[in-house]
């Protein structure tokens, strides 16, 4: 059991946490996000850019004013449609009753096309220390919560290669704290808590085996002794058993 936090080394971690979070929307523009395909004429500069793997289908995020925004479009600009945040559908047991429209949403983090070209998962921040995984249809009319919005999610999220799943990494504690592996199958939107470990954060990486039965992922340990490479370690979760293998050498840098 962690030891709680005295109210000094709270407020701390609680302003690292918000640092960090204000700064995620910029580091979601990576290379792998980068635009492939032109803009319509006169749209403004996108926060970040993401196509689909199985189309010429594009979404953007943008700032309009104070808020982010998300298009869809085709790549050569034709067919932009802005997608409306209205009647999310959200099928999640346990989930508390949260609006999620276009006048709630706080922010748009990231954002990542399905293997199969028919959604997109949109990392939305509909309220302060909550947020959640949207799946919008890649004609944009269609959208769903498919993770817990009760806490705060970190990184990116990871598609299984069948587009059947889909995980995150989502913190299980006070202040934005003890970040776990969480994996949603998808239809029945059934969330299944992959790890109790509370150390799988915004530093790791995590990706589904070609058979989507499988999760490998890392848990960052801290820094080495230089203070500046990162320690890592290896572990796979079997997701029909709840089996986690972890492996006992630990990896220098930043595993990918």
């Amino acid at each position: 059991m962690s030891r709680a936090l005295s109210p000094r080394r709270a407020s701390r971690e609680i302003a690292r946490r918000l640092a960090l979070c204000a700064a995620l929307p910029l580091a979601a523009c990576s290379d792998r996000n980068s635009p492939v395909g032109p803009l319509a004429s006169g749209t403004a500069s996108p926060i970040v850019t993401i196509s689909s793997p199985k189309s010429d289908r594009l979404a953007t995020i943008e700032r309009e004013g104070t808020r982010d925004v998300l298009y869809v479009q085709n790549a050569d600009g034709t067919n932009r449609t802005r997608v409306s945040f209205r009647n999310v559908q959200d099928h999640v047991v346990g989930n508390q009753s949260l609006p999620v429209t276009d006048e709630t949403i706080l922010a748009m983090r990231r954002a990542k096309w399905s293997p199969d070209g028919q959604s997109l998962a949109v990392i939305v921040v509909p309220a302060a220390g909550t947020a959640q995984v949207v799946l919008v249809s890649a004609d944009g009319r269609t959208l769903r919560t498919v993770s817990p919005n009760s806490q705060y999610l970190y990184g990116d999220v990871e598609w299984s290669t069948d587009s059947h799943r889909i995980a995150y990494a989502m913190s299980t504690g006070p202040f934005a704290l003890s970040p776990d592996l969480f994996v949603t199958d998808l239809g029945p939107d059934h969330v299944t808590r992959v790890t109790i470990s509370g150390k799988v954060g915004p530093f790791d990486t995590f990706r589904f085996d070609p058979t989507g039965q499988r999760i490998n992922y890392t848990e960052r340990l801290g820094f080495a002794d230089d203070g500046t490479n990162g320690l890592f370690r290896l572990a796979s979760a079997d997701l029909s058993t709840g089996t986690i293998a972890v492996r006992k050498d630990t990896l220098l840098g930043e595993p990918q």
